[in-house]
């Protein structure tokens, strides 16, 4: 095969098929249209199978071409010749792992494409001391997906993918005195602490985090209260860079 550039109309035009004024740019435009059409009985474009001897097939393409004022028939002719089912069944076989190829691609990209997400709810604490006073750590909801494992009983998010990602929570609590916070640990260390608002006694408040945070793979999060919380509270991460 040689490119286009370096053909010469010698290359594609006889005597017989010379379109006068036709550029090799017009040859192909037109070639190509054609063979891009559908094929049905009113299709500018007819094909015929006929069998030869010895048991090989002769596939005959015929084209009506449309060009300026013109109209042209081309006719192509194939000898097929007979490809043993061994053959197929590679051919097959190697389309197939193409198209799961191509699957789990496309799978990769949409899953790029999407950036993770989680969201949590929490209607129960579960209590553990330490150094410093007894703390309530929030109980998530059970969760799975690829980058995030929460079990449902302990309160820790579990990181499966490293990332950079952003968490927000809101806990509502009823603060019995000032001084009492809300904090977001990784791996057992604060990375935030916000302060609950006292209101006076039999009064609710909603205390909110906020913070994006380097997480590798492994990485626990907990969010703890140092009140009692009230009716049910909310955590979101999502992913910005993985």
């Amino acid at each position: 095969y040689r490119s286009t550039k370096d053909m010469t109309p010698s290359d594609y035009v006889t005597s017989a098929n010379t379109i006068p004024g036709a550029s090799l740019t017009d040859y192909f435009q037109c070639l190509s249209d054609s063979l891009e059409c559908e094929i049905s009985d009113s299709s500018p474009v007819q094909r015929r199978l006929k069998p030869l001897n010895g048991g090989g097939f002769r596939l005959e393409l015929v084209m009506t071409l449309q060009f300026l004022r013109s109209t042209w028939v081309v006719k192509y002719a194939f000898d097929l010749e007979p490809v043993p089912l061994e053959r197929i069944d590679v051919v097959e076989s190697n389309l197939r792992d193409q198209q799961d190829a191509l699957e789990r691609i496309r799978g990769e990209l949409s899953a790029a494409q999407t950036p993770p997400f989680l969201r949590l709810e929490a209607s129960r604490t579960r209590q553990y001391s330490t150094l410093s006073c007894l703390e309530s750590r929030l109980c998530w909801n059970k969760a799975h997906c690829a980058e995030f494992a929460v079990n449902g009983e302990d309160g820790v998010i579990k990181i499966l993918r490293q990332g950079v990602y952003r968490i927000g929570g809101v806990v509502n609590c009823a603060p019995t005195s000032y001084g009492k916070t809300v904090m977001l640990l990784k791996n057992g260390v604060c990375i935030q602490q916000n302060y609950c608002a006292y209101m006076g006694s039999n009064h609710y408040v909603s205390t909110s985090l906020d913070a994006i945070v380097l997480l590798e793979e492994g990485d626990m999060l907990t969010i703890t209260c140092g009140t009692k919380t009230v009716t049910t509270s909310y955590c979101s991460i999502v992913g910005i860079v993985a």
